[in-house]
């Protein structure tokens, strides 16, 4: 959360840990050609070779006084992740997020991803296009339904014509509206990225700090996806943004203690 902070941080000792993605070679890499995919789990090299000659982190400093003591609130803004086995075409999932969630992401995607170049990490897609032909969806989080009533949408496949008919318009629709995208001066995603990159599903919950509420439950149901039957080994993923408050407490100069307060 530190990265999306507006203010200085105190001096101190900092440090910032990498974790390399074991399947790094498959994970930072997509392709479409499946005939050029060798899967970790077949012990065969790689096709490819990538070599990470350096890693730079750039960081500015300036001169400020600073009065020993606590200091201000750091307010961060952070994510957590859960993901689920979705084992039928329709299922109900509990999870248990931080009590200072504040909006909810549902996508489904393939449980090859991030270690097959064919199934990208960064994008929300099911085996045979099985996430666009969601049916229906709901998320229940303190006290709230989100959308309140489940209605009916998919993803039919091509008809003799050659067309396509996607009833997503809506999900798209109320997912910019949660997050207040649609009145972005910068804009936001068209609808055919948005389901390019696999739907993402956003739900904003505005409740009163002083509910501590941590119980989330999703119902999914999809149909077959456009290229076969629903893959039953799909990963569904909730991600939860929330708020952190840390404060630091300075002596001489220096960070002496960072304390986690309930957001």
């Amino acid at each position: 959360g530190v990265y999306n902070t507006d203010t200085y941080l105190p001096p101190g000792q900092y440090r910032l840990s990498l974790g390399p993605n074991p399947n790094y070679r498959f994970a930072c890499v997509e392709t479409l050609n499946e005939t050029a995919v060798t899967l970790p789990s077949t012990g065969a090299t790689c096709p490819y070779t990538i070599n990470f000659l350096d890693v730079r982190m750039y960081v500015a400093s300036a001169q400020k006084q600073i009065m020993d003591g606590v200091q201000p609130h750091l307010h961060l803004m952070e994510y957590q992740s859960f993901s689920r086995t979705m084992n039928a075409s329709s299922a109900s999932f509990n999870f248990t997020v931080p009590a200072s969630t504040e909006e909810l992401y549902v996508g489904l995607q393939h449980p090859s991803a991030g270690s097959n170049p064919v199934w990208s990490p960064a994008r929300f897609v099911g085996a045979n296009n099985s996430d666009l032909n969601i049916i229906g969806i709901q998320v229940s989080y303190a006290g709230l339904t989100k959308p309140p009533t489940r209605t009916s949408s998919g993803y039919a496949n091509e008809d003799p014509a050659g067309r396509s008919k996607a009833y997503l318009t809506g999900l798209y629709y109320q997912s910019l509206l949660e997050l207040g995208s649609s009145t972005n001066p910068g804009g936001e995603e068209d609808l055919d990225s948005w389901m390019q990159r696999g739907p993402l599903f956003a739900f904003k919950f505005n409740k009163d700090a002083r509910d501590r509420s941590t119980e989330v439950s999703v119902q999914l149901t999809y149909g077959a996806g456009p290229l076969g039957a629903f893959a039953t080994d799909s990963k569904v993923f909730l991600i939860a943004r929330y708020r952190a408050k840390r404060q630091l407490t300075v002596q001489n100069g220096q960070v002496t203690q960072v304390v986690a307060i309930d957001a």
